[in-house]
């Protein structure tokens, strides 16, 4: 997939078939989403602030390395400790809202806390979140970002997003039926041919 193909991504309107509401619907490279207005004010206030954050995070980083004569190992810790920081100042964010996905699709995950990474790969088409609990790190209480499949689709899976029965769903609570009846998918360690791969 080219630079090009990644940077676009196509925001149009409609009215949905079923409550004749207003959606958002957005499109791009293996990722469609059709949002209620308040889910896509939400998006793209997280947006806003990544952008803003990233600034910062570029700021600092040439702060350390330049002002204070830090290396670059060091000018890292620091910028991973004022992350934590300001990750545990700020608190929760809005509910970010799921995202439909193509079946064999390959993802990745990054924790913000450990860095930790693990690869997934969707089973069947559905829905599954922009963020997780660390995976990837036992013991880890912090939430993996979505990397929004600009990965490497050859990578070999960790784990697998699939479509659990209800029956499984309801063992989890009724926050999880709802989200299976939605097209929303769960996710468990990889199967030996997760993604149709060996």
């Amino acid at each position: 997939m080219s630079d090009q193909e990644l940077a676009t991504i196509n925001v149009t309107t409609l009215i949905s078939n079923r409550d004749q509401s207003g959606r958002v619907h957005i499109e791009g490279p293996g990722v469609k989403l059709q949002l209620i207005a308040d889910d896509a004010r939400a998006l793209a206030g997280n947006i806003a602030e990544a952008a803003t954050f990233a600034e910062a995070d570029a700021f600092l980083f040439a702060f350390a390395r330049q002002t204070i004569g830090a290396d670059v190992n060091a000018a890292a810790v620091l910028l991973s400790e004022f992350r934590e920081f300001r990750e545990a100042r700020i608190g929760p964010r809005p509910e970010v809202p799921a995202m439909a996905e193509e079946s064999g699709r390959v993802n990745q995950y990054v924790c913000r806390g450990s860095r930790g990474v693990i690869t997934t790969a969707n089973l069947v088409e559905g829905t599954t979140p922009f963020l997780v609990e660390c995976r990837a790190k036992v013991g880890c209480t912090g939430m993996m970002e979505s990397q929004f499949y600009r990965v490497d689709q050859s990578l070999a899976p960790g784990f697998e997003w699939f479509r659990p029965s209800l029956r499984e769903a309801g063992k989890l609570g009724n926050a999880m039926v709802e989200h299976v009846k939605a097209g929303g998918l769960d996710l468990r360690p990889a199967t030996p041919t997760a993604g149709g791969r060996d």
